[in-house]
């Protein structure tokens, strides 16, 4: 998707805990903490405000940070997003790591297999009805296998649906232009528990249906997610308009 976007200032933050960027032993990994890491970004990168684009718990941080920091917030696009507490939202195995022996179980003699598992079983999960890329396979089960990826999804997942239940009541507050993109064979973020409870009540949003999409659009519908973050900045073509953060 990346090309898609030439002419504009990509900034592509990992998340506390995952990628590259570790998260303080102990630390317990929210939406808070995103929130205020990305601040510190944007402050250290002197860039006072931006379009955000998230995806699925990246879009709840994203609605948070225009929340909690609507002046740094010029538009969001949020692609298969996490908004609401739903059923089934929090895994019984996120909890594991909060158990002395189960977590050096887990993260020492198992995290080879389990992070196979685990890619194989979400990433069939996050693509449908589309098949998994290698690519995409490769980084999960690299990542995966790390101990602080493992701690930071499971610290997420545990607190997420209340998260989420606190965030809602400042949906309606929003007021920055918001496009909402939803793949309808969604399977982690089902759009009927998520987006289409969500676009209404935020009061300057536009939802893009995809019949055929799953939950990573941006892999399988590059070009409908790029038209719309190129249209959240204002571009009219990958080769118009300044370029923009």
């Amino acid at each position: 998707m990346w090309p898609l976007l030439d002419g504009a200032y990509l900034i592509a933050p990992d998340r506390p805990g995952h990628g590259y960027t570790p998260a303080r032993p102990g630390t317990p990994v929210t939406l808070e903490l995103n929130v205020r890491r990305l601040t510190q970004l944007l402050d250290y990168l002197n860039v006072p405000q931006v379009t955000v684009l998230g995806h699925s718990y990246g879009a709840a941080v994203a609605l948070a940070l225009a929340a909690r920091h609507p002046e740094r917030v010029s538009a969001l696009v949020l692609i298969a997003p996490l908004s609401h507490p739903a059923r089934g939202l929090t895994r019984p195995l996120a909890f594991v790591p909060l158990v002395p022996g189960l977590e050096a179980l887990l993260t020492r003699a198992l995290l080879l297999p389990v992070g196979r598992i685990v890619a194989r079983i979400e990433g069939r999960r996050a693509f449908h009805p589309y098949p998994v890329p290698p690519l995409w396979h490769t980084l999960m089960l690299a990542f995966s296998r790390r101990r602080a990826q493992v701690h930071a999804l499971a610290g997420e997942n545990r607190t997420l649906s209340r998260e989420l239940a606190a965030l809602q009541p400042h949906y309606p507050a929003l007021t920055v232009p918001v496009t909402v993109l939803a793949g309808r064979q969604d399977r982690l973020s089902p759009p009927a528990q998520h987006a289409d409870l969500l676009t209404p009540l935020l009061p300057n949003a536009a939802q893009l249906d995809l019949p055929g999409g799953g939950h990573q659009l941006h892999w399988t519908h590059p070009h409908e997610v790029a038209s719309a973050v190129r249209a959240a900045l204002g571009v009219a073509s990958r080769a118009s308009g300044p370029p923009g953060a």
